[in-house]
């Protein structure tokens, strides 16, 4: 006859953690790059931008007056695309699994359970999205983020005042060789502009880093926010051109974001609907970019 426990039924235990309401999420790279355009807001469809141009020409005085040049006036446009977050939730699928231990008592589950942890991963990933579509969104595209509008990338592309500089081979060990063809491009306009930046991706700027430091320049790269070489020229660096080589030098004061609203694509609704007996979370919002003034641009797309 057998003596002592029996455990045979039970299956092996794995202890859960001792605050019910733990679960993590993982962190992605978002990117910032969006806070250095200004935002026009109020753009529900598509907003003109008017621009002035006057061409003073010098003369030699004489007692006579004889008018020369003009002013001219033109126009461009930035549309915004509207675009939103759906999701919902039935809390009673949580009930069968460890996730009860953190669910409100009783059967009326009107509430997110995991609210703060599920909200800010959507806010976080949406971030990431507004900062990939704002580079690279493009109408043509089969990627359900970027779709919805052109971004910076093909708009510049398409601009036939933008200065194209030769592209090469881009790596660490000729970073440098690249970034300084890019710099003795620029002209002096571009050079003498106070809000000209240089965007390019996460890995190129740091591969820029990396030979910067194997040079021994250590003054520009160990630490802080990189410079152009030979100039003083801010570069920032964006997750959403990162891996393409592209470089980009654009003044922020000519390079617009649209929306209805600032800061709506962070705010959003969360409401329990009765009817369907689900948590709904709702987030719309609307944007685009423009820029103007291409011969102002410069733009580097190397392999």
């Amino acid at each position: 006859m057998a003596t002592g426990y029996d455990v045979s039924g039970l299956g092996a235990y794995t202890k859960d953690s001792a605050d019910k309401n733990k679960v993590l999420y993982k962190h992605i790279a978002e990117g910032d790059s969006a806070q250095y355009f200004p935002v026009m807001t109020g753009v529900k469809s598509s907003e003109n931008i008017h621009l002035i141009e006057t061409a003073p020409v010098w003369q030699a005085q004489a007692c006579g007056f004889t008018a020369s040049a003009n002013t001219a006036f033109t126009n461009t446009s930035i549309s915004t695309a509207k675009i939103g977050i759906y999701m919902d939730w039935c809390e009673k699928d949580l009930e069968s699994k460890y996730t009860q231990l953190a669910m409100k008592a009783g059967s009326d589950l009107d509430m997110l359970t995991f609210e703060k942890q599920i909200v800010d991963e959507i806010l976080m990933k949406n971030r990431y999205k507004k900062e990939r579509a704002i580079w690279l969104g493009n109408t043509l595209s089969t990627d359900q983020d970027l779709l919805h509008f052109d971004g910076f990338v093909k708009k510049i592309a398409a601009d036939a005042n933008v200065t194209t500089v030769t592209p090469g081979v881009w790596s660490v060990a000729n970073a440098r060789t690249r970034m300084q063809e890019f710099a003795s491009a620029l002209t002096n306009d571009m050079l003498n502009n106070q809000t000209g930046k240089v965007f390019m991706g996460s890995q190129e700027y740091r591969d820029y880093r990396l030979a910067m430091i194997n040079a021994n320049l250590y003054h520009n790269a160990a630490t802080g926010a990189l410079t152009l070489e030979g100039t003083d020229i801010e570069i920032v660096p964006t997750i959403a051109l990162s891996g393409t080589k592209k470089i980009y030098y654009i003044p922020t004061e000519y390079a617009f974001l649209g929306t209805d609203l600032e800061n709506e694509f962070e705010t959003f609704s969360l409401e329990y609907a009765k009817e369907a007996r689900k948590i709904r979370f709702i987030l719309e919002f609307k944007l685009g970019v423009q820029h103007v003034y291409g011969s102002l641009i410069a733009q580097m797309l190397n392999t």
